[in-house]
């Protein structure tokens, strides 16, 4: 395969993104190298320090000023530019901020500087299924990024009874539902991901960035 599998994983603020990354980063195989990107680590919570290490296979990059939704500017392509040279990952996680468009991020990473560079795999939305049941609205960016996305994790849904489950089944008819917990989601349920994939990092290589973006030092 020639191009890094990249999953984005959206959701309102406090739905469990968080606690869903940590899971899928606890099922990584250990012959594969993950990368994630994020805004600035304190709005995640990831702890940059455990997750950098060579040993874990892991590697953690941001977007200074947590403008990850802005995807044709500066430090986005900065930010996800060093990620990739830095680790050359088999696999790119991609976290936008809450109140980002996570439906305008997903369009544009299939446009240059990373066509042919990232093989984007439909999106993942983590929802708050106790708050929906109850009747908090989703905001516009998040309604149009539930639309497109690959599958709904009805996170904190463990105390829901059965009939509440299925009237938001009903609700959310025509989309790919996995009702859990505590974002747990087995790698296997992850939209598009395929075990050992292999990728040609020569595509890292060759990235064509802005003239400014390529001036700057290694990170």
């Amino acid at each position: 395969m020639q191009n890094i599998p990249t999953h984005v994983i959206g959701g309102p603020l406090g739905a469990g993104k968080t606690s869903l990354i940590r899971q899928l980063l606890a099922q990584k195989p250990s012959s594969e190298r993950w990368a994630v990107l994020i805004n600035e680590f304190g709005q995640i919570g990831l702890d940059a320090a455990l997750l950098t290490t060579a040993e874990d296979g892991i590697a953690l990059g941001e977007v200074a000023g947590g403008c990850l939704c802005c995807v044709n500017g500066v430090p986005f392509q900065i930010g996800l530019g060093r990620l990739l040279r830095k680790a050359r990952p088999d696999r790119l996680l991609i976290e936008p901020s809450g109140l980002g468009h996570p439906a305008q991020l997903m369009a544009q990473l299939r446009e240059a500087p990373w066509l042919g560079v990232l093989d984007v795999q439909p999106s993942v939305m983590v929802l708050d299924a106790a708050a929906m049941h109850n009747g908090q609205p989703l905001a516009e960016t998040q309604q149009e990024a539930l639309v497109m996305a690959g599958l709904l994790v009805m996170n904190k849904s463990e105390h829901l009874e059965e009939a509440s489950r299925e009237a938001l089944a009903g609700e959310l008819a025509g989309h790919s539902l996995l009702w859990t917990r505590f974002g747990e989601l087995p790698l296997d349920r992850l939209p598009g991901y395929l075990p050992s994939t292999l990728v040609d990092k020569s595509s890292v290589d060759n990235l064509s960035v802005p003239r400014s973006i390529s001036q700057l030092p290694p990170a």
